[in-house]
This record gives structure tokens, sequence and C-alpha cells, in this order.
């Protein structure tokens, strides 16, 4: 079990770093075909995120975007 949960918090780690670098990325102010697929890709990185929490927390624990101090 602590190996699965080493791999979620590694993939956890993943997403939350890709979704600060998307994040900077959209913030330059130009629209263009790369922010709708930064956009998706956002998205994407939110939703794997909460399903992550929902595995080692359990559904309902906290949101994706306030996890507790000990993660």
């Amino acid at each position: 079990m602590e190996v699965f949960r080493a791999d979620l918090e590694q993939h956890r780690q993943f997403r939350a770093e890709q979704l600060d670098e998307l994040t900077a990325d959209m913030s330059t102010g130009s629209h263009s075909a790369l922010d709708e697929v930064a956009s998706a890709l956002m998205t994407a990185a939110v939703t794997a995120l909460a399903d992550i929490d929902v595995d080692v927390w359990g559904y309902g624990s906290f949101p994706a975007s306030d996890p507790p101090a000990n993660w």
C-alpha cells in the first residue's frame, strides 16, 4: 500500500508542477491555439489531482486545491 501511495504522491507532485507551469505560461496575455491546449491540460490536471485526492484521502475529504498540511 505504501508503494501505491508513493506513486500517487509522485503523480500528484507532477500535476501540481504542471498546473504552475501552465498558469505561468497563460499569464502572458496572448491568446492562441496553444492557450486552448493549455486550458485543456489544466482542466485535466485539476481532475487528476481530485482523483488522486479521492484515492488517497477518500471522497469529500478536502478539495484538490486545499490539501492537508501533512500531504
